[in-house]
């Protein structure tokens, strides 16, 4: 009997859910706030080391591809960002990417047909404080067949572009961040700026205006509509604007107490 008894526990939350859904979907999103926040800050910049092969234009557009879908704001700047920083960008994440030559170690064999760098990346989130140790990838730049002397820039794009662009794919990704356009009750529906799936728990990131808020925590009802439907499951009360995003993304978990 005891079997039987949860099952119909679990269909009688499952039928629950659904209904406050789908009336969410009926009656359509409230419009959401407008953000005074962007997800992604960039700060980035090419070293005096590699200025003579790898152009700032190329740099740039290659860590703004990496940083995915989330709206970017891009600075040209060679330090990681501190908290003043992050927080005066009004990011909800700032990435700190730079590109410099790789030095010459005696004993160790080199391509004269080929450019040596290296790829560092630093990601913090601007909200919690939260950041994850550098990322420092070794790149090989691919060799050029035929090479004016002393015009290795504008050959930038066949010489690193392969290999940079590998060496970001191995940088810490940057989870899903999505925004809560509509509520009903203990139901949020959340766009779909990211990939999320039924049962996935979702966290607070910050508030609209892209502040720390109380933390609340959200699980995935339904993930296959065309927005996201997503149930509270603890203390907290989610607004529409806030920003949430998947509780394994390990820049916001563990979460710290908001600062003020």
């Amino acid at each position: 009997m005891r079997p039987l008894r949860a099952l119909a526990v679990t269909v009688l939350v499952s039928a629950a859910a659904a209904p406050a859904g789908a009336a969410l979907r009926r009656a359509g999103p409230t419009p959401a706030p407008a953000p005074t926040a962007v997800p992604v800050v960039i700060f980035e910049s090419v070293a005096p080391s590699a200025a003579g092969s790898m152009t700032p234009a190329l740099w740039r557009r290659l860590v703004t591809e990496y940083a995915g879908g989330h709206p970017v704001v891009v600075e040209d700047d060679a330090d990681a960002p501190d908290e003043a920083r992050c927080r005066s960008a009004h990011g909800l994440y700032a990435l700190a990417a730079r590109f410099e030559g790789a030095p010459y170690l005696p004993g160790l064999a080199r391509d004269p047909a080929r450019h040596y760098g290296i790829v560092r990346l630093v990601v913090r989130n601007c909200i919690t404080g939260v950041t994850l140790p550098a990322r420092v990838s070794a790149v090989d730049g691919d060799p050029l067949a035929t090479r004016k002397l002393g015009d290795d820039e504008g050959n930038a794009e066949r010489l690193w572009e392969r290999s940079a662009r590998a060496a970001l794919g191995r940088g810490p990704l940057l989870r899903p961040v999505a925004r809560i356009v509509a509520i009903a009750g203990n139901v949020a529906l959340i766009e779909r700026s990211g990939s999320f799936a039924d049962d996935q728990v979702l966290h607070a990131v910050a508030d609209a205006q892209g502040l720390p808020r109380t933390p609340f925590e959200l699980v995935v009802i339904d993930a296959h509509g065309r927005l996201v439907a997503a149930r509270l499951t603890g203390p907290g009360q989610p607004h529409v604007g806030d920003y949430v995003a998947a509780s394994a993304d390990p820049l916001i978990m563990p979460w710290p107490a908001p600062r003020r």
